[in-house]
């Protein structure tokens, strides 16, 4: 087994917490950012897509979650376990 049971439930409920906040505050921070003038939104929402994944990634919050439930060993892949 690749993913342990509890992994996978961890990853749904992230994946549902984030596109739940993400619909519901994307448009109000995307108005207050550009003015409401809509040439600048998509430029805005590009910025700070960007911005919010280099600090995740910088923050490494992928791995503490994953740390955090124990389920960082069962993350990563050994090539024995594929055969």
């Amino acid at each position: 087994m690749i993913n342990k049971p509890q992994m996978i439930a961890q990853a749904i409920a992230f994946y549902s917490i984030g596109t739940s906040l993400g619909g519901f505050l994307s448009p109000v921070v995307l108005n207050l950012v550009s003015g409401g003038v809509a040439q600048t939104t998509f430029l805005v929402a590009g910025i700070l897509a960007l911005l919010v994944c280099a600090i995740l990634a910088v923050t490494r919050f992928q791995e503490h979650a994953l740390s955090a439930s124990g389920a960082a060993e069962a993350a990563t892949m050994d090539s024995s376990e594929i055969a």
